[in-house]
């Protein structure tokens, strides 16, 4: 039988969340008021094609993947509820990394640049991916389990998808953390951005998303 303290202490697991995104807005206002811009662009950078690129792509592929999320979910009898869940935690993370490059803009004088632009469309993929794969199986217990509780089909599908989601995690944050330690002035920032995303990412999918639920 499968605890259900992760319902129980549910209160728990989404405060992380707006005070995560709460911080975030803090630190985009303060660089705001600082440097005059939000985020602080790479003076090299700025204007380039590529930074013009990413400004188009991020949006573009984000919209893409809350449609993704919809059409995924759009035969189940809770569609719009499920997207809504999995829609917000793609939004979470995008807010929760602006937020961490304009904290590090005030603390360490980081810019935004190309690679930045790379390492939010990746932790957008990788959020979208986890989202689905965790409300999937939310479905699907529901579906093979109906005299089962939503609450006993959120559990057991968070203790079915939080391993194999952790290992290929882990994997992913050993190669950053070695490329954070040993990459260049350049590269730190990116794998560092990247690092907090996946981190965020994990653990919004894995709790986030599917506690939206219960609400």
């Amino acid at each position: 039988m499968f605890d259900l303290h992760v319902i129980d202490k549910r209160r728990w697991y989404l405060l992380a969340s707006p005070i995560l995104v709460g911080l975030s807005i803090v630190a985009m206002i303060v660089s705001a008021i600082l440097s005059g811009i939000p985020l602080r662009l790479d003076p090299a950078a700025t204007g380039s094609e590529t930074i013009r690129a990413a400004g188009f792509a991020i949006p573009i592929a984000a919209a893409v993947a809350m449609a993704f999320v919809w059409w995924s979910f759009r035969a189940t009898p809770s569609a719009f509820r499920h997207s809504a869940c999995a829609i917000a935690v793609v939004a979470h993370n995008l807010l929760v990394l602006l937020g961490f490059q304009a904290l590090m803009g005030i603390l360490a004088g980081w810019q935004a640049d190309a690679l930045f632009f790379v390492a939010v469309m990746a932790v957008i993929g990788l959020s979208t991916q986890d989202a689905i794969a965790v409300l999937s199986r939310v479905q699907e217990n529901a579906a093979m389990r109906r005299k089962e509780s939503q609450e006993m089909a959120i559990t057991r599908s968070v203790y079915e998808t939080i391993v194999p989601t952790l290992v290929a995690r882990l994997c992913a944050l050993f190669v950053l953390i070695a490329i954070a330690v040993v990459g260049g002035s350049t590269v730190i920032p990116f794998a560092a951005t990247l690092l907090v995303g996946v981190i965020v990412e994990t653990y919004s999918a894995t709790f986030t998303a599917v506690l939206l639920l219960t609400i």
